[in-house]
């Protein structure tokens, strides 16, 4: 943290002079989602590496990267390997190397290489992404060397189930030159190929991706596209999930300049008519109800100066292409991460590009992803509209709750040059967003570089060309890939909302998202109440007529009666599962007001405000579907595993949960009396501590959280920006090297997503114990599943299965 205050120091000061903003800007933004809004897929934002060069992506900073990615979204990012170099492959199973380049430039995309087993443990990479393996297509089809390439890949993606799609061939116009049918007819005859030697059957086999056809032939070269190739009838036997076409906005030889850059690149205008040859493929997937993505995409194509093709410029046109195309029905873009000497990427992973590019290096683009993934959010369906902007340079987006049709975020682009390095005048617009009068307040979050279009990045161009979102920075020399805030914390403004009109003042070359703030509710006291609608800076929607457990009006606590005397509701004891006991949390709750799940059915008591005329009347059904909807139940086990010389609290097995004041909306306020011991820590949290420590570190575990493998870090640094507390600490317990005090599950694959699921412990301090139902709540709201072993929980018993003859077990380095 010390290193990142100083690069905010140096950064600021060479901060240019910003002029007074221009008149102002209306943005017509519709208050509730229109007709024609589009639904974006969760994992619409993704990367793309070049065949040939997956290895040296095999590190633990690219992983890194992807997995700051991945933990904004609540769908795996797609990797796309893939490119030119892909249909040239073969394969030499006695091979010592990963890969031997043997014709063309070995540097390259554009080179023939032979491959040897080890080039495939690249695929065991990236745990939290899905892939596109390109079959190698050639023309003719070499079947034995592509199946023998497949079945490998395939393997290492866990047995297919990392796998998005498998692409059939890329750029293959160039491959099959004699028209749409030739390629279709090989395309077909290699699917039949693939699908019988993975032993695929019926819509495990629609997993196909068709086309791939250069952006060259949308725009110029006259050659078959996606249209005519879904016209040839690629998808006659119904396998083909996707179609796939690629864009460089500018290509071909030009002066590098600032005019280009503004002309050509960073223009909303040129954007969007760029899409003109596009819309008939997108439209002819769609109408198939089939997938249409870009596969492969930049700025620029070409001889350009780093600086030209590599800058901040660059992150503003990756923005704006990003939520164009989604705007217009493209399901997915994958990014170039490229290879390593290429000079239009998001980051380069290692030092094998020298000179001309080099590593390993974030670049300032990759800001753009984590921009585009936070404006598609997490959660349920969202839905997004493009609002006219009536300029050339300015554009913005809108996002909805798909369902509800709620306003959630707008976007706007300011794509105005400013070169940090030309001028000391930065200029700045005003923009009138109408966001409805049912919006009091928009939280504003910016994606900046004190260089504007010159910036390039820390590891690039040090301290100066800084690039950040919402002050968040991503840097090889700083934080290895994971991420770190100059300030320690998320970097907002509020804006209050007058008459429905949000005045946001955006310089030039940079973005900005309004989040909007719906009406709040308070966080619930822990006196004799139960808290069903989520606390601590959880936001929910007015909506009094709601079956939804928890609906009610703003800034108020659940009161103590509900028509005189409260209503049980029951949840069935169908949710038992195996060995261990399903218990609901629904906030903190006194004795009187929680019963602990055994054999019986859970019995939750929600009590109607006072205040309120309209009757909340949840039913089961109600409670199931809020548990769905995220606010996950948590499993407890049945055997509590205490340390030595520990022994249960006085209340035992029913201890009530402590108390504490109402969790923090701003700057959490101080415990008044902070814990001291691990007793009272384990009080204060409401939790019983699940690693042994030495009483001098005064940490306590609270909680275990089953995420996606690698988010541990993201994690830890969002709680901590969220919670202000930088005690939070998230810790692979393999890495823990000491006794856990329950046994858990390891990594294993979920069966809904198919992705590998890995367990880390949340720790806290003792004098922050007080945060954790807080933190639980944010958990909840960010749906990543946790579990805890609470106050109510019986401990160990003797009579339990005894893991050992001792109070606790280990947790050994690799297995859980």
């Amino acid at each position: 943290m010390k290193i990142a205050a100083t690069l905010t120091c140096v950064g600021a000061a060479a901060h240019a002079t910003v002029i007074a903003p221009r008149d102002a800007h209306p943005i017509p933004v519709p208050p509730s989602k229109p007709g024609d809004a589009v639904v974006v897929p969760k994992s619409f934002v993704g990367f793309g590496i070049e065949s040939a060069f997956l290895n040296n992506f095999d590190n633990d900073f690219s992983e890194n990267l992807v997995s700051a990615l991945a933990a904004r979204m609540s769908a795996p990012p797609v990797m796309r390997i893939g490119g030119t170099s892909g249909d040239y492959f073969l394969f030499d199973a006695h091979q010592k190397e990963d890969k031997v380049c043997f014709k063309g430039k070995c540097d390259s995309h554009d080179a023939s290489y032979l491959l040897g087993p080890s080039f495939f443990d690249g695929y065991k990479r990236f745990k939290d992404a899905k892939f596109i393996v390109q079959a190698p297509l050639g023309n003719p089809i070499n079947v034995t060397n592509t199946l023998a390439f497949v079945t490998r890949a395939w393997e290492n993606l866990d047995a297919g189930k990392r796998v998005q799609a498998i692409a059939l061939g890329n750029e293959v116009e160039f491959i099959y030159k004699a028209g749409a049918k030739a390629y279709v007819d090989a395309a077909l005859s290699l699917q039949e190929s693939i699908v019988k030697k993975l032993g695929l059957q019926g819509d495990a086999a629609k997993i196909f991706e068709a086309g791939n056809t250069a952006s060259g032939t949308v725009t110029g070269n006259k050659l078959y596209q996606v249209k005519e190739i879904l016209n040839a009838n690629i998808n006659k036997n119904g396998r083909i999930s996707t179609t796939a076409e690629h864009w460089y906005q500018i290509s071909g030889v030009h002066p590098w300049t600032d005019h280009t850059m503004q002309s050509q690149m960073i223009n909303h205008t040129a954007i969007t008519k760029r899409f003109g040859p596009y819309t008939p493929s997108i439209k002819a997937t769609r109408d198939r109800k089939l997938d249409y993505a870009i596969t492969e995409d930049s700025a620029v194509l070409g001889g350009a100066e780093i600086h030209f093709s590599d800058g901040f410029g660059y992150t503003l046109w990756a923005v704006d292409f990003n939520l164009a195309a989604m705007a217009r029905g493209v399901a997915r873009v994958t990014n170039l991460a490229g290879r390593p000497n290429a000079k239009r990427v998001f980051w380069t992973p290692d030092n094998s590009g020298g000179k001309p590019s080099p590593g390993p290096q974030v670049r300032a683009p990759f800001p753009a992803a984590m921009f585009v993934a936070d404006f598609v959010g997490k959660g349920e369906p969202s839905a997004v509209k493009e609002i006219k902007t009536g300029g050339d340079l300015t554009s913005a987006y809108a996002m909805y709750d798909n369902k509800s049709g709620k306003l959630q975020r707008v976007a706007l682009v300011n794509m105005r040059l400013y070169n940090g390095t030309a001028s000391a005048k930065r200029e700045r617009m005003t923009f009138q967003v109408n966001v409805g009068t049912g919006v009091k307040e928009v939280k504003v979050r910016r994606l900046r570089a004190d260089k504007g279009v010159a910036a390039m990045g820390y590891d690039f161009g040090g301290p100066t060309s800084n690039v950040s979102w919402a002050g968040e920075q991503w840097s090889h020399g700083v934080d290895f890939g994971k991420g770190h805030f100059r300030s320690g914390k998320i970097e907002e403004k509020v804006v209050k909302v007058k008459n429905g009109v949000a005045s946001v003042v955006v310089p030039d070359s940079e973005a900005v998202m309004l989040l909007a703030a719906v009406v709040s509710i308070a966080c619930c006291s822990i006196k004799a109440q139960i808290c069903l609608s989520g606390c601590c800076g959880v936001d929910t929607a007015l909506n009094p007529s709601s079956n939804i457990v928890g609906a009610m009006p703003p800034l108020h606590k659940l009161s103590s009666r509900w028509l005189q005397k409260p209503a049980l509701y029951y949840l069935s004891k169908a949710m038992t599962k195996g060995n261990g006991r399903d218990e609901l949390h629904v906030g903190k709750a006194r004795k009187e007001t929680h019963k602990r799940v055994t054999n019986e059915p859970l019995q939750v008591i929600i009590k109607r405000p006072e205040h309120t005329n309209t009757a909340l009347r949840p039913t089961t059904t109600s409670i199931r579907e809020f548990i769905t909807n995220g606010y996950r139940y948590t499993r407890v086990q049945p055997a509590m595993i205490l340390p030595r010389g520990q022994h249960p609290s006085a209340e035992g097995g029913n201890s009530p949960y402590p108390e504490s004041g109402e969790c923090p909306t701003g700057p959490p306020l101080p415990d008044l009396n902070p814990a001291t011991t691990l007793r009272d820590a384990e009080r204060k949290a409401g939790v019983r501590a699940q690693l042994m420590r030495p009483p001098n570190e005064h940490k306590i575990e609270v909680c275990w959280v089953s995420s996606r493998t690698s988010h541990g870090r993201s994690l830890q640094a969002e709680l901590q920006a969220r919670l202000l507390c930088p005690s939070v600490e998230v810790l692979d317990p393999r890495d823990a090297g000491r006794p856990i005090m329950r046994l858990i599950p390891g990594a294993v694959p979920d069966s809904d997503t198919r992705e590998t699921w890995s367990h880390f412990l949340i720790s806290l301090s003792f004098r922050d114990a007080y945060l954790t139902q807080c933190m639980f709540s944010l958990l909840r709201k960010w749906h990543v599943r946790f579990s805890c072993v609470t106050l109510a929980q019986a401990p160990y018993r003797a009579t339990d299965t005894d893991p050992g003859n001792g109070l606790y077990i280990s947790a050994p380095r690799g297995n859980h």
